[in-house]
């Protein structure tokens, strides 16, 4: 990492791999510890705090325990979202809740975002989301999809609108 941060970067990065070792049950059950430990190098090669941040939720991702992930702060990812309830049914996603603007398409089952249909969506959104089953990630992509900046590092916006197709 190239910045001021470097160093307190790094210091993170030693106290995180340190508690994780130390209090995580199994940090080993799905990484190998050489793996582990590529994961926390690769982390400083992050080029911004964005980056650090991304890199440890998909490191931590790969533990596959929703009880192990990082919550990225506001000043990290922003306190925007998008004005949207978006939940999971029995066959699909669905706008559950949006703004006045919106209420034409509530209701509506999701078919793709941003191009990709919701498959690749969860697929890319497995990247950041611990997933103990394809339940929790039902789950918790509903919520991450509100957030415009982890979108967007995630190449499913353009940095602006979230471009959402209906059946």
């Amino acid at each position: 990492m190239k910045n001021i941060f470097e160093k307190r970067y790094l210091e993170d990065i030693d106290i995180l791999k340190d508690n994780l070792i130390k209090y995580h049950p199994n940090p080993y059950k799905f990484l190998t510890k050489e793996k582990l430990e590529n994961e926390f190098k690769a982390l400083e090669q992050s080029t911004s705090l964005k980056d650090f941040a991304l890199g440890i939720m998909k490191s931590l991702a790969k533990l596959k325990d929703g009880h192990t992930e990082l919550y990225p702060s506001d000043e990290v990812f922003g306190t925007t979202n998008y004005p949207i309830k978006i939940g999971y049914l029995t066959d699909g996603y669905y706008l559950l809740k949006t703004s006045d603007k919106y209420k034409e398409y509530l209701g509506k089952k999701i078919v793709k975002i941003h191009g990709k249909d919701m498959e690749e969506v969860e697929e890319i959104f497995s990247q950041v989301i611990p997933l103990e089953n394809i339940v929790s990630l039902k789950y918790y992509l509903s919520s991450k999809l509100k957030e415009p900046v982890l979108c967007k590092e995630l190449g499913l916006n353009d940095g602006g609108n979230l471009v959402v197709e209906f059946e």
